[in-house]
């Protein structure tokens, strides 16, 4: 499954070190992320992904490996943003 940001146009995103604030004006809603939540949400304002591609962009090294603890904490982090309403599925 890719997924994608829900409404990029409405979403304010003030990035810092190793987190980021992002405002979602559809929402109304502010969000802390942290570093890898950042960094999975700014490639996926750049081009929709599956979690496999996420997966070995941000985790090259576990990727090359297993890739389970690393595609399961991307999974969990996907669920995260997907239950704040920054990312949806793409619709086929």
């Amino acid at each position: 499954m890719k997924w994608q940001v829900s409404f990029p146009q409405t979403l304010h995103v003030k990035r810092w070190d190793d987190e980021a604030i992002v405002y979602d004006a559809q929402s109304g809603n502010t969000h802390l992320l942290g570093a890898v939540a950042t960094e999975v949400l700014a490639e996926l304002l750049a081009s929709p992904q599956d979690a496999d591609s996420l997966t070995a962009m941000l985790f090259p090294e576990e990727a090359n490996q297993t890739g389970d603890n690393a595609k399961e904490s991307l999974e969990a982090i996907l669920s995260q943003l997907a239950g704040i309403s920054l990312i949806s599925p793409v619709a086929h």
